[in-house]
């Protein structure tokens, strides 16, 4: 693995931490609060997309197809994990929205990372 490969793979590492970090947080009730909350989805996007980043840098260098398919599926099972982690704080529920959310960066980023590889490859 390269240096760069490397710091890319303890970035991911800390960001996963961040997450952990903050669904650990209770917030006040949110009772009454009614529609789209913008900011958390903003948070939950791009939380995933660079978590997800990070991991593609660091584990599929090369646009490695099934790599990249791995970082997708763990990058997915952490997110449920963090939703499940949530039931068990205070205030704080588990929501499929919020999942589909971390799956919408995670898609995005996988998706830019795989055609900016197929670029690279493209002109070698």
């Amino acid at each position: 693995m390269k240096k760069e490969e490397n710091y890319a793979l303890l970035v991911a590492f800390i960001v996963a931490l961040m997450i952990f970090a903050g669904s650990s947080i209770s917030f006040p009730s949110l009772e009454g609060v009614q529609g789209l909350n913008f900011k958390s989805m903003a948070y939950h996007f791009s939380i995933f997309f660079f978590f997800a980043a990070f991991l593609l840098v660091s584990l599929a260098p090369k646009g490695n197809l099934s790599n990249v398919i791995f970082v997708i599926i763990f990058s997915f099972l952490y997110a449920i994990s963090d939703e499940i982690h949530q039931v068990f704080v205070p205030r704080r529920a588990f929501s499929y929205g919020d999942i589909f959310v971390d799956l919408c960066g995670i898609l995005l980023v996988s998706i830019l990372y795989a055609i900016f590889r197929w670029g690279q490859k493209q002109k070698a």
